[in-house]
């Protein structure tokens, strides 16, 4: 039999500040189990509130003066000082301890928990914390700042429901000592909920992944989610910390739930696998890597940017349209030399640090450090010494720059908005897009866009798909009853090429009304015009098709292509 923290004083009365009671139970059973049974009966109801006055209505349960409150939007350490109206201890008009404003009918809760008004603090080494129920086992963690549990090497919490009740303090963190984090945790059927730690911390939050905090950590049916934190708030439940890191956190989570708002922030994290659950919106950095999405729903805003080395997102049910980002390329110019380049660290969006990766030669000045990327107003300097770069130093981080995604596989997925766009010029990144995409082609004769609006075109269709690198596109239109352009023909393409694929192939037919079929060929000049096919030919004649070669093209003529390349 485990000791109870009922045994240390705990009332789980809704009124009683428990927490000196969880303290004790703590210290007296450090490396053992403290179980914690569910807290007395309350209320559940739906609630507005106006400066200090509680309306309830559809109550289940019953309000007691005393009890402790608690909502989404209701203010911290608010109690129930007196009914005014209404059943007793039903639906009706109650005094508050707090002003609050809700306008609109929410979930309420009154009483039914356990309440602590000060940090339970740190869960030691090996030590559990055993609930009765993550859906009725709830702690009301009603204080104003820090962290509300710090769990130890090895600590457990199971079955738990950590309310923070709209405080501005982290739920839950993982132990950090100078240069050393704890890891090996378990989290198993754990709701931390309702904190509002803000865009840095979370409910739940692992500093320095740097130093392997939360290394070996697993997390069973784990919710998370911060107040406020619909989809674009940038409020995530869970945390990493960005920074630079060659740690390794080997974290996984299964069946990870944020109730539809923003999930996570992956920080310097790394070797973190999600399985199974529902995520919304996703935070990734230039630091985190070996990210692991399998089986999962990603919903939330309607773009996701990807960074990061090593991302994956397999088997999943995908919404956000997805862009692999470029990260800030440094470019050195000037100074009279040659062979210089460099990589920037970034940092919750700003430029840290840039590293030398390759001195040069012959720099008489120092050159002009030129950052790019999705960020503004990062500014640096070069220094040179013996006609070397030796050292960039940052002068201005900038704001809003986002990491290179490096290595990161997409699919085979259910892709709900493709394409996936990828922006970040490195060839080891690979997306699988498995169903047709449909889309229609642009057409033009000599520059002169052909449509079916103008009459040019009787109709154009265009699909494709995408698997790892390799496009395939296939393309139909048929010439309309009005004169086509003058000059050369180039049909659009949904992705452009990369400028380093050399190994596309474009093939097809012309099939002229009422006369002959001509084979066509094509190609796509990555370095020049990444976009269109162009230089089209037939490969019987040789000549380039125009609206007049190989013959005046006369309305309904069909023309077919395929093209296969590398995005």
């Amino acid at each position: 039999m485990f000791p109870s923290v009922m045994q240390y004083g705990a009332k789980g009365d809704g009124i009683t500040d428990d927490y000196a009671a969880f303290q004790a139970a703590i210290a007296f059973n450090v490396g053992g189990t403290i179980t914690i049974p569910n807290p007395a009966p309350g209320a559940e109801f739906q609630g507005t509130i106006s400066g200090t006055v509680l309306t309830a209505s559809s109550v289940s349960g019953t309000i007691a003066v005393g009890q402790a409150l608690s909502g989404t939007n209701v203010t911290t350490r608010t109690t129930i000082v007196s009914q005014s109206s209404g059943t007793t201890g039903g639906a009706g008009t109650y005094a508050l301890s707090a002003s609050s404003t809700v306008s609109t009918p929410e979930i309420m809760y009154a009483g039914g928990c356990y309440v602590c008004t000060q940090p339970i603090g740190s869960v030691p080494i090996n030590t559990r914390l055993l609930g009765s129920g993550k859906l009725t086992c709830k702690i009301l963690a009603n204080i104003l700042s820090g962290t509300f549990i710090t769990l130890g090497d090895g600590a457990e919490l199971r079955d738990l429901w950590i309310d923070g009740n709209a405080s501005p303090a982290v739920g839950v963190a993982l132990g950090w000592v100078t240069g050393a984090g704890d890891g090996n945790q378990v989290l198993d059927e754990v709701r931390i909920v309702n904190f509002a730690a803000g865009a840095s911390q979370g409910s739940f939050y692992i500093p320095h992944p740097a130093d392997g905090t939360g290394s070996r950590m697993v997390c069973y049916s784990l919710e998370a989610w911060q107040t406020g934190a619909a989809s674009g708030a940038g409020r995530y439940g869970v945390v990493y910390q960005d920074e630079v890191s060659n740690g390794i956190n080997s974290c996984t989570y299964f069946d990870f739930e944020s109730a539809g708002l923003c999930s996570f922030s992956f920080g310097g994290g790394g070797d973190i696998s999600l399985q199974g659950g529902y995520v919304s919106d996703l935070a990734f950095s230039d630091n985190c890597k070996n990210i692991a999405l399998l089986g999962m729903r990603i919903g939330g805003a309607a773009t996701l940017n990807v960074s990061g080395s090593g991302v994956a997102m397999i088997g999943c049910d995908i919404f956000p349209k997805i862009t692999l980002t470029k990260g800030a390329p440094v470019a050195l110019t000037g100074g009279g030399g040659v062979g210089a380049t460099a990589r920037a660290s970034i940092v919750n969006g700003a430029i840290t640090a840039i590293a030398v990766t390759a001195g040069g030669s012959g720099y008489t000045t120092p050159p002009t450090v030129t950052i790019a990327g999705d960020g503004t107003a990062a500014t640096a300097t070069a220094t040179v010494t013996s006609g070397v770069v030796t050292a960039i130093t940052v002068t201005a981080g900038g704001s809003g720059y986002l990491g290179q995604a490096q290595g990161c596989i997409i699919g085979p997925s259910i892709n709900n908005n493709p394409p996936v766009i990828d922006n970040s010029g490195n060839p080891q990144n690979l997306v699988y897009i498995g169903q047709n995409t449909a889309y229609t082609p642009t057409v033009a004769f000599g520059g002169n866009p052909a449509t079916v609006g103008n009459g040019q075109l009787s109709s154009v269709s265009g699909i494709w798909t995408r698997s790892g690198r390799e496009m395939t596109v296939t393309i139909e239109f048929v010439t309309g009853s009005s004169a086509l352009g003058t000059g050369l023909l180039t049909i659009g393409l949904p992705l452009a090429v990369s400028d380093l694929d050399l190994n596309h192939s474009i093939l097809g037919a012309l099939g002229v009304a009422g006369g002959s079929n001509y084979p066509l060929v094509g190609l796509i000049d990555g370095s020049s015009d990444p976009n269109n096919i162009k230089f089209i030919r037939t490969t019987a004649a040789g000549a380039l098709v125009t609206n007049t070669t190989p013959v005046a093209i006369p309305a309904g003529s069909v023309f077919q292509l395929t093209a296969k390349y590398n995005q």
